[in-house]
């Protein structure tokens, strides 16, 4: 089946740049939990559960930051700035401190470790096979042609803060270039089960918010959309990588959907009033398919 053709948008001005911020991803995060913007995160919280993202809200539920989250804000610094930005904020454990004893690492819980970890602050410590592996992504990336020309030439992790459907909105966008629009990169372990992960982790209402308030910070764009894609690259062997462009009518599909949770949460806020989702509320059944035939 042939893939369905379309056009890009028309290239963004070129001061494009000049219209975005420069944040620090700390204080873009503390920002969204304080609730003084919404960003798409948060969105997609609210979408899945009302209830939860109040606790959230509230701070009654906490961030979780996994290894996989920390994986992938270190392998997006080397990736996107390139290794000075990586070393400016990361460091490998290379250095980490041996027991004599055992020739063996000292462990985390260790005064010696902390005594590490005191050393290298406040940059955040990468495992060396961890390292390694990010290397190899980089090498994926520069050498998939698709995927270099959309991380290449433009801006890397720049905010836009705007008014966007009722709502005080932020978006922190991986990678912009005049040409090709904003750039997702993603990791992920298989590449061959990428496009059922996207659909899980809701990629595309993610770049439908990004690009909504994209379209307001740079109004100076004719009011034309800005193109999406993705760059997804595996944590491991074969650390293949590939590159998807978002369709914009499932961007646009995406759009009025996140438009239409925002209302709903409008009310919530309106009313103080957090349901949890109706969608498992109800008795189901768990059937092998045909079994019934």
């Amino acid at each position: 089946m042939n893939e369905p053709e379309f056009d890009l948008p028309a290239p963004l001005p070129e001061n494009f740049a000049a219209h975005l911020l420069e944040v620090p991803e700390n204080e873009y995060h503390a920002a969204a939990r304080r609730g003084e913007f919404l960003s798409s995160h948060a969105l997609a919280r609210f979408r899945r559960s009302p209830a939860a993202f109040h606790r959230w809200r509230i701070g009654t539920a906490r961030d979780e930051d996994s290894p996989a989250l920390a994986f992938g804000r270190a392998a997006h610094a080397l990736v996107l700035e390139g290794i000075e930005a990586f070393e400016d904020r990361y460091t490998t454990d290379e250095a980490r401190p041996v027991n004599p004893k055992t020739g063996k690492p000292f462990g985390s819980a260790t005064k010696e470790y902390q005594n590490f970890l005191a050393s290298v602050a406040p940059r955040e410590v990468v495992e060396a096979r961890d390292f390694d592996a990010m290397l190899a992504m980089k090498r994926a990336v520069e050498g998939n042609d698709e995927a270099r020309r959309r991380v290449r030439g433009g801006v890397a992790e720049r905010v836009a803060r705007e008014h966007y459907a009722g709502f005080e909105c932020q978006v922190r966008a991986d990678y912009i270039t005049r040409d090709f629009g904003v750039c997702d990169l993603k990791t992920c372990r298989d590449m061959d089960r990428f496009e059922w992960d996207a659909r899980d982790f809701g990629y595309i209402h993610q770049l439908a918010f990004y690009r909504a308030v994209l379209r307001v910070a740079l109004a100076g764009n004719g009011g034309r959309d800005i193109p999406c894609s993705i760059v997804a690259v595996e944590k491991a062997e074969p650390f293949r990588c590939g590159v998807w462009r978002v369709a914009p009518w499932a961007l646009d599909i995406a759009e009025k959907e996140n438009e239409a949770a925002m209302e709903r949460l409008a009310v919530c806020i309106g009313t103080d009033t957090w349901p949890e989702p109706p969608e498992y509320a109800g008795l189901r059944t768990l059937d092998f398919p045909g079994s019934r035939e």
